[in-house]
Order: structure tokens, then C-alpha cells, then sequence
């Protein structure tokens, strides 16, 4: 099944450190914590660039300000696609997807990777805040490891304030982000390849 565009939107990822490439993490290290009753979500977004440093050495970040993830080389998708449904639950594709289609820009990558976490070890409310310190103390899978880029047909756009949106590889947009620029701010980009799924 075909989807039309998101307008607003394993391995270890390999995309530098933030202090490394430049590619600085929000300012606000203390951002406020919250969840909502659907689904449990609970954000606890950034890393001031001053603070970069020792996070690398105590906490994991998979957050970055004005990239776009492509899809991996071998992707079959010619377009974006909703990821199927299977009988034992959602999959990590449908629970990103829909967190992020459903509201594009709101949320981090490490927001998205660990409510994939969360519900699959049916997490409760009052276990995500130690659980989600617990989860970021080593090294996560990044969207270049994400079946939505790989398989799908999906690139993951992170904006200057590390908050992901959707774009389906046949728009405009995917273009646009896939040659270096942000097609709303006109903001540079750096740009990356999602992980093949074939060696």
C-alpha cells in the first residue's frame, strides 16, 4: 500500500558525534519530561553543546539537528509505504510511523526509539523514566537502521531543533532534502544513506 506524503513528517548508528561534525545538539539539557496517556510517550529531548562531551561518556544520544536520512541503496520502495500490520502486535516500522506521521516535527529520534522500546516490554508510566535513562546509558541503532528508510520508502528529516518528520522518496520535498536543503527554512542539511539491508 502506497501513502501520500507526510508534509510536517541491529546496528550501532555511525553518524559522528554531534561535537565531531558540528552538528550541535539543542540548547536546553534540561527539557521538561511528560507523557501522555495514549501511549505512553516520554520526551526528554537534547544535549546542550557544552554538556556534549560528558554525555558521550554517561549518555547516548541519537539526536541530531539538520540531517536527512535517504533511503539505503537496496530499498525496493518506489514510494512511501504504510508499514503492514502483523497478528503478534505492531512492529517497531508501524509504532515509528505512526508516531511520527501522526505528528511530524513534535518528537526526537530518541523519543520514537524508545517508546519502540517501551512497548515492547510493556513499559508502565512509572518505569519509563528509569527505564529510558537505563536504555540511553549505552549506544542505540539510529534511523539509518530504521526499516522505514531501508524497506519503506520513508527519509527521516531531523529540523534545527532535532524533531523528525517523513518524507516519501517519490515528493518534491525528498528531493529537495536529498540534495542538501531543508525545502521550508532553506536551511543546509547533511545528508546520509540508511544502512543496507543486503551486504
Amino acid at each position: 500500500m502506497h501513502a501520500s506524503i507526510i508534509h510536517h513528517s541491529a546496528l550501532s548508528c555511525i553518524l559522528p558525534c554531534p561535537a565531531e561534525s558540528g552538528l550541535i545538539p539543542s540548547s536546553n539539557p534540561f527539557r521538561e519530561k511528560k507523557s501522555e496517556n495514549a501511549r505512553l510517550y516520554f520526551t526528554d529531548t537534547g544535549l546542550s553543546a557544552e554538556g556534549c562531551k560528558f554525555a558521550t561518556m554517561k549518555v547516548h544520544t541519537t539526536n541530531y539537528q539538520d540531517i536527512f536520512i535517504r533511503l539505503a541503496e537496496d530499498c525496493p520502495a518506489a514510494a512511501g509505504e504504510i508499514p503492514p500490520e502483523r497478528k503478534k502486535g505492531e512492529t517497531a516500522a508501524m509504532i515509528q510511523f505512526e508516531m511520527i506521521s501522526k505528528h511530524p516535527y513534535r518528537y526526537t529520534s530518541d523519543d520514537v526509539l524508545f517508546q519502540v522500546y517501551a512497548e515492547k516490554n510493556d513499559l508502565t508510566e512509572e518505569e519509563l523514566p528509569a527505564a529510558r535513562e537505563q536504555f540511553f546509558s549505552k549506544g542505540q541503532p539510529c534511523f539509518r537502521a530504521s526499516p522505514l528508510p531501508k524497506r519503506y520508502g520513508w527519509g527521516v528529516h531531523s529540523n534545527q531543533d532535532e524533531k523528525v518528520a517523513l518524507y516519501g522518496c517519490e515528493t518534491p520535498e525528498y528531493q529537495q532534502l536529498s540534495a542538501g536543503r531543508d525545502p521550508v527554512s532553506g536551511r543546509k542539511v547533511n545528508v546520509y544513506r540508511a544502512m543496507r539491508s543486503s551486504r
